[in-house]
């Protein structure tokens, strides 16, 4: 069955980014893999209802995809064959598809763009020697290409967004009650506050106006 997943307004409105596998369901691919789970990335108009396939390639699985503030750029996590994520960005017509973010160790996920555009935060995650799994946050800076951990201390957490003034970052996490629930903090990783919601919450979005 198709699916069609976390979609994303265009800051116009007049667009939304998603994720489907409308495409790659009947690929018989011979690895293992599952069709079912293996997403590209397409865009529908809001007005004429025109869907776009924006990501080709059946054996890279696109998803978490997310507006530049100024609407020229998407950015994304992609999975290859061997099951490595990047995190990669590409321009609303399908073109100029570029890494941004990858490393031999990490898995990289879920990213959004800082209001400004001038940085990207992601979720990172690996296993330990024990076969734990370590999540934490990562800022990374567009002009340089440097990225690390958003503070000293260990941040576990995915689908992050600032808010529109860049003061804060709502994201979901489970380490701290055992259910995922969403949080805020400052934009520097400082104040990690719950918000008190009775129920398992994920993937938070700020109003516009915040």
């Amino acid at each position: 069955m198709s699916m069609h997943s976390l979609p994303t307004w265009s800051p116009d409105g007049t667009r939304i980014v998603f994720q489907s596998n409308r495409d790659t369901l009947k690929i018989k691919y011979g690895d293992g893999r599952d069709p079912q789970h293996q997403y590209q990335l397409y865009i529908v108009a809001i007005q004429s209802g025109k869907i776009t396939r924006l990501t080709h390639d059946p054996f890279l699985d696109d998803i978490h995809p997310f507006w530049s503030p100024n609407g020229d750029a998407i950015v994304f996590a992609s999975s290859d064959q061997n099951n490595r994520s990047t995190i990669q960005t590409i321009t609303p017509d399908g073109k100029n598809r570029a890494i941004i973010a990858q490393d031999a160790v990490n898995d990289f996920s879920w990213p959004s763009y800082s209001p400004s555009a001038g940085q990207v935060i992601f979720s990172s995650s690996r296993t330990d020697e024990n076969w734990n799994l370590i999540n934490d946050l990562m800022i990374m800076n567009l002009k340089s290409g440097h990225f690390e951990p958003i503070s000293d201390q260990l941040t576990p957490g995915l689908g992050a967004k600032w808010s529109p003034d860049g003061k804060y970052i709502v994201f979901d996490c489970s380490r701290y009650t055992q259910r995922f629930g969403i949080y805020i903090m400052n934009a520097d990783g400082t104040g990690i506050t719950p918000l008190k919601i009775p129920y398992t919450s994920r993937n938070a979005s700020w109003s516009q106006a915040g």
